[in-house]
């Protein structure tokens, strides 16, 4: 029977009743709330201090076990000692709990770091689980000064963090958190979570045709020329144009602006610096931040370089090569987005462009349609947004679905409305005064297309199968493709286009995959190059209804857990451990129930290793290394079918 204390009358719960009936309720989100017996209480405290946190937003969602779907949500804010009450709960397997407060990275029941996943928590009917803490680590910064190559401080330049991330089985640097400089040149970076960063201060020289028309973000196919004028004239109309003679215009006052021209004439112009004073990341000194921790001291001073004027004509059909967006990207940087050019300009309409004030090194001259961009915040709020002076000329900007990545990792796929997307590279040197006649050809993009089929016995499902090609590596600069407009039904047919030169895995969303065949050889877990350029066509898709699972108890061969734990599934063969795209079929972690059960779904058929962690290193199965040195004293089963089930895996805490 529960305690008279915990009835609503009670004296310590009225204030927080009607806090919550005030403030904030939410219950019921997937469905009406059944009444239950079972109570879950506590309170939320600060990591550091161990103080009470009043204010805070604590949320418990049931979710199913094993996955990630929601059953019903409630929420309610904390009281001046910091505690919470959710009452009238019915059992359930798996309930987390979660806290959020302006100045505080999130916290959840048993997370230990700010970005891991929270422990759940199993209720019976009738049980009160009480005195459940939740504490919350307060954000740590990075801060500094920007001068110039004279000391002064440089007001309104943009700063900004780039998280080490892993994708793919790989290191990569993200966008991170920006801000900007203030009056002093001083800046600072909040609510940084633990971590790798490098720290960079980005700089754009954007060139503009007087004679160019700006495709506007958010422009929709079909738009009317009088309709696209205006915007270009609105889109403009925002931008300081400084007139550079021959038809060109600079944009500036988005970045520092550079001293005035020598007395010889010759321009200069402040390149992008990674800390302390290098040209791309490879130079760069990562700053590895501790949970809370304060960096001061990472200031930079610019220095202005000599630059060129770099030309040249785009090589490609006459509707192609008119008003295209072009970067001009510094070698190492060609992943990370807008916003890491060196230089941007737009083709007149017969091709032609040029780049002005660019610093000397070696760059990739780029042209292309589609962009993906992942950017990294570990408190979910803060802007990673780097002012592109000429935007991408953004169709679409759609959450791609990236499971195999940290939590923090957000996504933005950039596509514009062109119907035939053209695109080119090239390497080039820059020099001298000038960089004349360059000619960058550019290449129509491949399409692969193929069928799906069912497998004997299997009927299609209710949601429609939707084909998605990710870059095998995690290259963002590939994009992340999927098939164009709506497919109804369970459609037979697919077609793909904007294939690049790289490797790309074929996944099919909302379904499960038996086998994908081209050209008589499987490709389920194999990439498809399109580095020729050429049409992949015939792929076979055949998917089914199959569904397997592995499920047991952890514990130490005695007794069942009771703190939690998780357990990591991955493929025997080390080639699955990386190169797996965004979204891996053979790698998969699933949290323990709070009294040790486990329940994993939907891996393909083959052999794996299971490996028992804590909470803490439950997105550990990223990285590789950890996986090498955690196979030798796994557990192996083996699914023989992708129908198959494996029930009772008893498995040993690796501690």
């Amino acid at each position: 029977m529960m305690h008279d204390r915990m009835k609503p009358g009670a004296p310590w719960t009225r204030w927080l009743w009607v806090g919550m009936w005030a403030i904030l309720t939410i219950v019921n989100v997937a469905a009406q709330t059944p009444a239950g017996t079972g109570a879950i209480t506590g309170s939320v405290t600060d990591a550091a201090t161990d103080r009470p946190v009043a204010g805070a937003i604590v949320t418990l969602e049931e979710r199913r076990p094993g996955s990630a779907a929601r059953v019903r949500s409630y929420s309610q804010v904390t009281t001046a000692k910091g505690r919470f009450a959710f009452l009238d709960l019915p059992a359930a397997d798996t309930y987390f709990l979660t806290a959020a407060k302006p100045g505080y990275l999130d916290g959840g029941y048993g997370r230990p770091t700010p970005t891991g996943p929270s422990t759940p928590l199993t209720l019976t009917d009738g049980q009160w689980l009480g005195d459940v803490r939740v504490t919350m680590p307060r954000p740590g910064s990075i801060s500094g000064t920007v001068v110039d190559e004279r000391g002064e401080p440089i007001v309104g330049a943009y700063v900004r963090v780039l998280p080490q991330v892993p994708i793919a089985g790989r290191a990569q640097w993200l966008a991170g958190p920006v801000a900007r400089t203030d009056d002093r040149g001083a800046y600072r970076i909040p609510g940084l979570g633990p971590g790798v960063y490098l720290v960079s201060v980005p700089s754009v020289q954007a060139t503009l045709p007087a004679s160019a028309t700006i495709k506007p973000p958010g422009a929709a196919a079909g738009t009317s020329l009088a309709d696209l004028k205006a915007m270009d004239e609105a889109a403009r109309a925002e931008k300081l144009l400084v007139n550079a003679g021959g038809g060109q215009q600079l944009v500036v006052g988005r970045y520092a602006v550079p001293p005035p021209p020598a007395p010889d004439g010759q321009r200069t112009a402040y390149p992008a610096v990674f800390y302390p004073n290098a040209a791309n990341p490879a130079g760069a000194a990562a700053i590895e931040l501790r949970l809370s921790e304060d960096r001061s001291g990472i200031d930079f001073q610019l220095q202005p370089v000599r630059t060129a004027r770099v030309s040249g004509t785009l090589q490609g059909p006459p509707d192609a090569i008119g008003n295209f967006l072009l970067r001009l990207i510094p070698v190492g940087l060609e992943e990370l987005g807008q916003g890491s050019e060196a230089a941007t300009t737009v083709s007149t309409a017969d091709g032609r462009f040029a780049f002005l004030d660019v610093p000397h090194g070696t760059y990739v001259l780029d042209a292309r349609h589609t962009l993906l961009e992942l950017t990294y915040a570990a408190t979910g709020s803060a802007s990673t947004a780097v002012p592109a002076p000429v935007p991408f000329p953004t169709r679409q900007a759609a959450s791609a679905d990236i499971s195999g990545a940290p939590a923090g990792v957000q996504s933005a796929s950039l596509q514009d409305w062109a119907e035939v997307s053209y695109w080119g590279q090239l390497r080039i040197e820059v020099s001298g005064p000038a960089v004349e006649d360059v000619v960058l050809p550019l290449r129509r993009p491949a399409t692969l297309s193929g069928r799906i089929v069912w497998a004997p016995g299997a009927k299609p499902g209710s949601n429609t199968p939707r084909p998605t090609l990710e870059p095998a590596d995690g290259r963002r600069s590939l994009g992340l493709l999927s098939v164009m407009g709506f497919m109804s039904g369970n459609a037979s047919t697919f077609s793909i286009e904007g294939l690049m030169a790289g490797e790309y895995l074929l996944r099919i969303r909302s379904a499960t995959v038996e086998s994908i065949v081209w050209d008589g050889q499987d490709y389920t877990e194999r990439p498809f190059d399109a580095s020729s350029g050429r049409d992949i066509t015939g792929v076979v898709v055949t998917l089914s209804n199959a569904s397997s699972s592995i499920s047991g108890i952890v514990g130490d061969g005695v007794t069942p857990l009771t703190t939690g734990a998780a357990v990591i599934a991955f493929p025997v063969d080390s080639e699955g451990w990386s190169n797996y795209g965004f979204n891996p079929r053979r790698l998969a972690s699933v949290l323990t129930t709070s009294d040790g059960r486990y329940h994993v779904n939907g891996l393909p058929a083959g052999e794996y290793y299971l490996v028992a962690v804590p909470v803490s290193q439950e997105k550990a199965w990223l990285d590789p290394a950890f996986l090498a040195a955690y196979a030798g004293r796994a557990s192996r089963v083996r699914l023989d079918r992708a129908d198959a089930t494996v029930a009772n895996v008893r498995l040993s805490l690796v501690k």
